[in-house]
């Protein structure tokens, strides 16, 4: 795990065998802990037969849960009954560019079944962002907010909403889950009086806006369009 992730993710004080044992998951970059929790793990070897790992992660943390199925075999990534929450920095790790940004807060991940191969992803996920916020443009926590993900293939829609916060956001679009992982997004913002801190996040980004004044407030409907997303190496190696 550790030279798969370039160190970025590891498991240290291991106990128990490869089949079942528990450990400290760690998780930095750029040299500062990210996120450590203790997990267990449990690998079915009968899984094996078909060509695919299936290895089952939980944790007692019920502060900070960690569990899920991992079915990975080649050009084939699958999870299922996924309960997770950790810090929204732990991208960082697979991503150094999300350092730019600084989130904070915490991400809440939920997922019956998703499965992403070179045909494209096949089922769906939630992420939802609590309390967040993002040291570029000094954005002190805003609000709660839900990314909804459901697989069809080649394309993924995508669907944003506002659970609560200073800063209104709904969004609606689409992921290529193939290729280079192109997203097109379309939606409006509420800043309220963040619209200066918002402003740096939404350069960097390239997002196209257009201001509308209503009564009582400003609304910003936005544009994003053929945004690089996630990369696929994983299921093409």
């Amino acid at each position: 795990m550790s030279r798969a992730s370039h160190n970025a993710v590891r498991i240290q004080q291991p106990e128990g065998t490869l089949w079942g044992g528990s450990g400290n998951l760690v998780v930095q970059s750029i040299g500062q802990e990210r996120m450590q929790t203790r997990i267990a793990w449990s690998i079915q070897p009968l899984w094996l037969f078909t060509g695919k790992l299936q290895v089952r992660l939980s944790t007692r943390d019920t502060g900070s849960p960690l569990n899920a199925t991992l079915r990975i075999g080649y050009r084939h990534l699958s999870i299922s009954d996924v309960d997770a929450a950790v810090p929204v920095s732990v991208l960082s790790a697979f991503n150094p560019a999300v350092d730019l940004v600084a989130p904070s807060g915490r991400l809440q991940i939920t997922a019956q079944q998703a499965t992403l191969t070179p045909a494209g992803l096949d089922g769906g996920l939630q992420l939802t962002w609590l309390g967040a916020g993002a040291r570029m443009g000094g954005l002190s926590e805003v609000g709660d907010y839900r990314l909804v993900v459901n697989g069809r293939g080649p394309t993924a829609e995508l669907r944003i909403e506002t659970l609560r916060g200073d800063v209104g956001l709904t969004a609606q679009g689409e992921w290529q889950t193939q290729g280079e992982g192109l997203l097109r997004l379309t939606g409006s913002v509420t800043p309220g009086n963040r619209e200066q801190n918002l402003r740096p996040l939404m350069t960097m980004l390239n997002i196209r806006t257009t201001t509308v004044s209503t009564i009582g407030h400003s609304l910003t409907a936005f544009r994003l369009q053929d945004f690089s997303g996630p990369r696929r190496n994983h299921a093409d190696s």
